[in-house]
């Protein structure tokens, strides 16, 4: 459990909490456009980032990666508990 735990760290050491892959990705505006050019455009209040496909799908990678993290985080930890209970 403590390798996940690790793991858990070092994704969201580069990047944030799964939270921020999430704004991301709802501030994105898909395009085909080159990897190395990012423009933004104002559209009312909200900003808009212009994103390339490898970017866009990158995120969704690592937020895929942070969400099945947290939930093996989670069932571990409730059948650790479960586990205690039956030792009592």
């Amino acid at each position: 459990m403590v390798v996940y735990y690790a793991r858990m760290m070092d994704l969201e050491e580069g990047s944030g909490p799964e939270d921020s892959d999430t704004k991301l990705l709802e501030q994105a505006h898909f395009t085909e456009i080159p990897e190395d050019s990012t423009s933004a455009e104002a559209n009312g209040s909200v900003q808009r980032q212009m994103m390339s496909k490898n970017r866009w799908c990158s995120i969704v990678y690592r937020r895929g990666q942070k969400q099945l993290a947290r939930l093996f985080l989670k069932e571990a930890e409730h059948a650790l508990q479960l586990a205690l209970n039956e030792e009592t």
